[in-house]
């Protein structure tokens, strides 16, 4: 599998920790990301202003540990063990699964524009699908770009935080939640033309 940048600073830092999982399956490590993601989007659901805005900052810690637990998982699967099978099946499934979950949440606010959080989850989707589709013709597209799963999560944790602060900021008439997603979008799209490229180079060689 193969990382970004804050990924492999994570898995740098992460290293001394690696040797007493090494014999852990990768796919547990997927099921507790998508753990964390859930609890995630629970907690961000209770964050709408009339319930508990302070749930932003739990789900933000949850979005944290997934990071950490998904860098487990790049690390035990670059790595050869004898006797164990890594079911990519079990780990991309628990990937998009993991991505779709804290996003989903926001289309059950009151206080959201709906199709800016659907239009923002679609092109979220389609730059995790341009991948998918590409590792299947077989060229090496790795998860990187402008908004690649862990910068995906670092904007949302950044977002949490502004939403801590300042629950009813607006921008142009847009609130916390709503801004981060209006940035998703174009930032989505470029995402996926950087990877259709690098694949459609590599497919050409």
């Amino acid at each position: 599998m193969e990382s970004d940048g804050v990924s492999l600073w994570l898995q740098r830092q992460l290293k001394p920790l690696s040797k007493s999982v090494e014999n852990a399956p990768p796919e547990a490590f997927s099921y507790i990301s998508l753990a964390f993601s859930g609890g995630a989007g629970v907690l961000l659901y209770f964050a709408q202003a009339q319930y508990w805005p302070l749930a932003a900052l739990p789900a933000a810690l949850f979005l944290l540990l997934r990071l950490m637990s998904d860098s487990f998982v790049e690390m035990l699967c670059s790595v050869d063990h004898e006797g164990r099978t890594v079911n990519y099946l079990v780990i991309r499934l628990c990937e998009r699964l993991s991505d779709l979950l804290p996003l989903l949440c926001f289309a059950f606010w009151d206080s959201l524009r709906i199709h800016l959080v659907l239009m923002a989850i679609v092109s979220m989707l389609l730059v995790s699908y341009i991948a998918e589709v590409s590792r299947a013709l077989g060229a090496k597209v790795g998860s990187n770009g402008l908004l690649c799963k862990s910068n995906r999560i670092i904007l949302l944790i950044f977002f949490c935080f502004v939403y801590l602060l300042r629950p009813n900021a607006r921008i142009a008439d847009y609130s916390v939640f709503e801004v981060m997603f209006a940035l998703f979008i174009p930032l989505a799209s470029i995402t996926l033309l950087q990877r259709m490229d690098a694949a459609i180079s590599q497919m050409r060689k």
